[in-house]
This record gives C-alpha cells, structure tokens and sequence, in this order.
C-alpha cells in the first residue's frame, strides 16, 4: 500500500540520514533514492516532502534547489515546498533569490509566521555578510530583519521563533523597544 511504501521510504531515509557516512556520502545517498523513486510527476506531496527533508537534514542544499526546481508545479507551489526553496536558496549562497520567493510567498499569502522566519533569516545573514564591510548597507538589512520578524511574530505569537530573533536583533541594535519585546515574547512562550 501507499502507506506502507512512504513508511519504508522514511525508514531508509532515516538510516542515512543517521549513518557515519560523511555529508558527501550522505547527499550521494539520498539522491540514488530520489532515483529510484521515478518521474517526479508521480509523486505524492509526502515523498517530495520526505526527500526535500532528508537534503536538508545532510546540509545539501543545492540539492534542495535542484529537487525543488525539478518538481510538477503543483508540488513546487505548496507554501511549504516554497518555504523551503527560500530557505534552501538562502543556504546555497543565492540570498537575493531566495528573498524574491519569499516575498512573493508574503505577497500572495499574507505574512505566515514559517515564511517571514524564514526571509528574516536571509536579511540577518545579509547583515551579518556586510556589517564589516559595508555597514550602512548591512543596517538596512538589520531593519528588514526586525521589521520582517516582527511581522512572523504577529502573524502567529505562538512561534516564538520570529519573536526572539526580532528581540535579539533589537539588541544588536541597541534599540530601547527590545526589553519590553522580550517581555512579550517570555509571555507568549510560557
């Protein structure tokens, strides 16, 4: 059955995933999986998922782009298979493509507390790229973060991800509105 077949998929997955094998031979192994898996527009959201999944447990995220991008479009439009391509984007280096998915994901979805957590991830690490080098670029970044977790956090308080992350990077700032953000937060979570 279906179900039986996704569970021994996990199950082989898995036994990668946790093996010694380097994260070289760990990607090798996963991607011979994908292989026999087939014509990707026979899959079910679960097995794009699963694979998609097991990329990102190995750190494989130029795998992550190469699946993603050789998904049916109606698996690649998934909000969480375009989570994740912004997230994988980000990870293989190509940030200012991995905020144009993002965006569009806000733009076509409204602020999700995954998506802005997510993209305020990629603005963060364009802060952290350029705050040596070039600093009044990098506090733009600094901005979109904030403003960009902010917006996960309202969006659903109970991810406090997007909210701590808003706080800390308050802090770096050393803006007075992070303590009583922090506040907030401490209360969301408990």
């Amino acid at each position: 059955s279906q179900i039986e077949f996704n569970e021994s998929l996990r199950t082989e997955l898995n036994q990668v995933i946790q093996s010694n094998a380097g994260k070289e031979d760990k990607a090798k192994q996963v991607k011979e999986i994908e292989n026999k898996l087939g014509n990707k527009n026979d899959w079910q959201v679960s097995m794009s998922i699963d694979i998609l999944l097991a990329y990102r447990s190995v750190e494989s995220y130029p795998d992550m782009v190469r699946l993603i991008d050789a998904l049916p479009a109606f698996l690649k439009n998934t909000i969480m298979i375009r989570e994740q391509y912004g997230f994988a984007l980000n990870r293989a280096g190509k940030k200012d493509d991995a905020i144009t998915v993002l965006q569009k994901l806000i733009d076509d979805n409204g602020p999700g507390s995954e998506t802005c957590g997510i993209l305020g991830r990629v603005y963060k690490d364009k802060y952290n790229e350029l705050k040596g080098s070039k600093p009044l670029l990098a506090n733009g970044y600094l901005d979109k973060a904030i403003a960009t977790y902010l917006m996960g956090y309202k969006a659903d308080m109970r991810d406090f991800y997007p909210g701590v992350n808003a706080v800390n990077l308050l802090f770096i700032k050393k803006d007075p509105m992070a303590a009583d953000l922090a506040k907030v937060v401490e209360f969301s979570v408990n």
